[in-house]
């Protein structure tokens, strides 16, 4: 099965779609600040859907940190559906992110 990555996970709507995905039989990736919030969120995925989530600790204004961030995660990059969860139009982050969709 394939992996889907979620980063902003412990907002309302990527849990809303994690519990998703999980539903579907998909492996997570839930990435972002709060860790505490993902590791309960993974906890409660595994029990209830039967897959395998896992919690990473992921900041979007690192942009440093991303390559080196998704390098690692483990099936391969090529094997991962991406979901991206982001505020657009809403302070730095989202400003950036709608000129770099805009450029796609």
């Amino acid at each position: 099965m394939a992996h889907v990555l979620i980063l902003g996970a412990a907002s309302d709507v990527a849990v809303a779609c994690a519990r998703e995905y999980a539903s579907h039989g998909y492996d997570l990736y839930l990435g972002g600040r709060d860790m505490l919030a993902l590791t309960a969120l993974a906890s409660d995925l595994q029990i209830r859907y039967h897959v395998k989530a896992v919690p990473l600790a992921f900041d979007a204004l690192k942009f440093e940190s991303h390559l080196q961030f998704y390098s690692a995660l483990q099936p391969a990059a090529g094997n991962h559906h991406l979901c991206f969860r982001t505020s657009r139009g809403s302070g730095r982050f989202g400003k950036r992110l709608g000129r770099v969709q805009e450029s796609y």
